[in-house]
């Protein structure tokens, strides 16, 4: 399934670990270990679009400063359209921005956002899939295919996720599929600093069924592929259902993404995640 596969490469790459929560404020940066920011032409008059936009709350009473980063997937800080830096907003007393769009140069843009603000705020993130329709003398209709709104997540350096596949032998009319992916990305201002890790997969019964040893991220890189890329020495079965665990030396940030794609709509729901100590 090349397109599933393809829609999985673009859409790995963002989701919010917001360093502060609605009910816990905390830090002043905000790591989202996937954004994606894509334009993928599928015909003369149309195109498939990937987007992810922020909603920020400023719950203080005085002006806050926000800035945003995008950084590719190795490390490399990747400028805005129209600008040689860092996007700045500036947020009224107890104000509201819906709808904040960073969008870079590349026409396909997979990596990680970090958001910077004076005071602590409040920030949610939204991935849209969705397919643009533009016929000369015809007013432009977008198609959402799928959407999900993410909360922040903690850092940690053990993490674990659940994992889902289910893989139909032939595509027909009626089918159903479904794949899990994961972000996970190291947020470091010193450059030649690494996070080494293991990932482990488990089924259902908590059997190790595979491993991989050696993971290395670099400093602001990120790691973002399906699980089934993860292993490519392991053959899954068609269904699949279990947790992948995984362990590093350093503090990162993830993210997991269910997508699920059948014959009448497509959706997409973030797994169960959790710290270990």
């Amino acid at each position: 399934m090349p397109q599933l596969r393809l829609v999985w490469f673009l859409f790995l790459v963002f989701s919010s670990c917001s360093l502060l929560r609605a009910q816990n404020p905390a830090r002043l940066e905000t790591i989202f270990p996937f954004h994606v920011s894509t334009r993928v032409p599928v015909s003369a008059f149309g195109s498939d679009r990937w987007d992810t936009r922020f909603d920020i709350i400023n719950p203080n009473s005085v002006e806050v400063v926000v800035s945003f980063q995008a950084f590719d997937r190795s490390g490399q800080l990747t400028s805005p359209i129209g600008a040689m830096g860092p996007t700045l907003l500036t947020i009224p007393p107890n104000g509201v921005i819906q709808g904040m769009s960073f969008q870079v140069r590349d026409v396909v843009f997979v990596g990680w956002m970090k958001v910077t603000s004076t005071q602590p705020v409040v920030v949610q993130q939204e991935i849209s899939h969705f397919s643009l329709i533009d016929v000369p003398g015809v007013p432009i209709e977008t198609r959402v295919k799928s959407q999900t709104r993410k909360w922040p997540s903690a850092g940690a350096a053990r993490q674990v996720i659940s994992v889902s596949l289910v893989t139909p032998p032939v595509i027909t009319e009626h089918f159903n599929s479904e794949t899990t992916g994961i972000s996970i990305v190291f947020p470091s201002s010193i450059m030649s600093s690494v996070a080494k890790g293991n990932l482990v997969l488990r089924n259902v019964r908590g059997e190790k069924v595979t491993e991989r040893q050696g993971v290395v991220i670099p400093a602001n890189g990120q790691l973002v592929a399906l699980v089934t890329e993860l292993f490519p020495g392991f053959q899954f079965p068609a269904g699949f259902f279990g947790s992948l665990e995984f362990t590093f030396d350093h503090e990162v940030f993830a993210v997991a993404i269910h997508l699920t794609v059948s014959d009448i709509q497509e959706k997409l729901e973030e797994p169960n995640i959790g710290i270990l100590q």
